[in-house]
């Protein structure tokens, strides 16, 4: 897989281009968090999951930032094997 990611070099526009929904909801959800940092003192946390076992107490952006890290690997590696079948 290294030699697949060096033969495919990749431009930061590219890459942004290619993760710019990951990258979006990433930056949205730190803006969300920067902004209850300004307007709160702090992030407020809001969700406290406790159904089985006791859980960090977190807020929707949290959350937002998780999925996008999520899409935008999801994408690296669907890319990687769409890549590795095509022969490149």
């Amino acid at each position: 897989r290294a030699r697949l990611c060096l033969k495919n070099k990749k431009t930061k526009k590219e890459i942004l281009e290619e993760h710019a929904l990951g990258a979006g909801i990433i930056l949205g959800a730190g803006g969300s968090n920067l902004l209850d940092r300004f307007v709160h003192g702090g992030v407020v946390d809001y969700v406290y999951w406790h159904k089985w076992f006791e859980f960090a107490i977190f807020n929707l952006a949290d959350v937002m930032i998780d999925v996008g890290v999520v899409l935008i690997l999801w994408q690296s590696f669907a890319a990687g094997r769409k890549a590795a079948k095509s022969g490149r």
